[in-house]
């Protein structure tokens, strides 16, 4: 029989901009070893932004840029330094693989169907498969996908990818704030169904997608209400892959939700792990968790080499459109950049953005004239 071809509905697109950070975010403070780190064979960073990369860092993303210009591929106007260092790190630093990567993100750019709001994709976001739920204690989106829900019987595997998709393009343009904010958090669902029962293969396509095409974006992973089975493979999976990328991975049972509390707020979650949030009913479009109140006390959880944990305190949430590199020149004197983490380059300088997406421009106060504080798997 052969297969149904799907009429795409393009709908117009939800206006987002209330999802914009508070200003707090620049009060977010992130250790070295937190950014990048190497143990001499492999290599790890989570900030790609306002940082100074390593040598080897450096070298490979020089040879990408070069094999780009020889291949004649054409790059998006958007593109910057560092996608092409996440495409080195994508491809596990083999030339090849990375614009074999690279070419596949391209194409994946192209699809208007993965980015452009159809109204197949809404009809699985209003359902709850997909959804955004809050903040961690680092301003990063909590995502939950509902992997139980997913049945391909009854939806083609594509408006599953579509949505998921249009969901993270969404956030991440909202939410993410370079050098400050490039990661979620991810709460995989399974409501104890056992592995014969999930549907692997289009789970796997929809990891996939997320890997390939937002490389570098996993902060944290909670795998939750596994069934018996789940949590066995997991057990002997887990020693066959990296201790660095396992450690992104939690498999919690009910018992132990307590543990997302240590990385989530409870006004950031839902009652049914924890928090204080009633459960979902309605999940599109995103409510904004943040509107009232902010923690106090934002942790880096990415432990340093040594174990400590760097803290910063914050002030109050405000209200109103901040540009980042006025928020920068602000803070160039030392006075005023008491509670902010900038990065350094070795020579001591300030590296400061050029631009920044305007969407995504954190937000402030129009009452208060205080200067603003403070291995391939996603």
């Amino acid at each position: 029989m052969a297969k149904k071809e799907i009429v795409w509905e393009f709908i117009e697109e939800d206006d987002l901009s209330y999802l914009k950070q508070p200003e707090e975010v620049y009060n977010v403070k992130h250790s070295d070893y937190y950014c990048y780190h190497t143990d001499g064979s492999n290599h790890y960073r989570r900030i790609f932004y306002g940082v100074e990369y390593s040598e080897f860092e450096k070298r490979h993303q020089k040879q990408l840029k070069e094999q780009i210009e020889n291949e004649n591929i054409e790059l998006p106007e958007d593109w910057d330094d560092a996608q092409t260092l996440k495409y080195c790190y994508s491809g596990g630093f083999d030339l090849k693989k990375s614009i074999e990567s690279l070419r596949m993100h391209l194409e994946w750019r192209r699809n208007p169907i993965m980015h452009k709001m159809n109204k197949q994709a809404l009809e699985i976001l209003q359902e709850g498969v997909f959804y955004h739920l809050g903040r961690d204690k680092q301003f990063r989106p909590v995502v939950v996908l509902n992997m139980w829900k997913v049945n391909p019987k009854k939806t083609p595997v594509e408006v599953y990818l579509s949505a998921i998709c249009n969901l993270l393009t969404k956030v991440s343009r909202v939410e993410f704030v370079k050098g400050y904010v490039e990661s979620w958090v991810v709460i995989l669902e399974t409501n104890e169904k056992g592995v014969t029962d999930l549907e692997l293969a289009t789970i796997n396509k929809i990891v996939q997608i997320m890997a390939k095409n937002f490389t570098s974006t996993l902060e944290k992973m909670f795998i939750t209400n596994p069934s018996f089975l789940f949590s066995g493979a997991w057990s002997l999976i887990k020693n066959f892959i990296h201790p660095e990328t396992s450690a992104k991975i939690n498999i919690l049972k009910k018992k132990d939700f307590h543990i997302m509390l240590d990385y989530i707020d409870a006004d950031q979650l839902e009652e049914k792990y924890g928090g204080t949030i009633p459960n979902k009913t309605s999940f599109w479009p995103p409510e904004n968790t943040l509107k009232q109140t902010i923690n106090n006390n934002i942790q880096d959880l990415g432990v340093e080499e040594n174990g400590n944990i760097e803290q910063s305190s914050m002030v109050s949430f405000k209200t109103i459109d901040n540009d980042s590199q006025q928020f920068f020149d602000q803070q160039a004197s030392p006075s005023k950049a008491q509670n902010v983490s900038l990065y350094t380059n070795p020579k001591g300088d300030v590296q400061q953005y050029q631009e920044m997406d305007s969407i995504s421009k954190p937000i402030q106060s129009t009452t208060s004239n205080s200067s603003c504080c403070k291995c391939n798997i996603f």
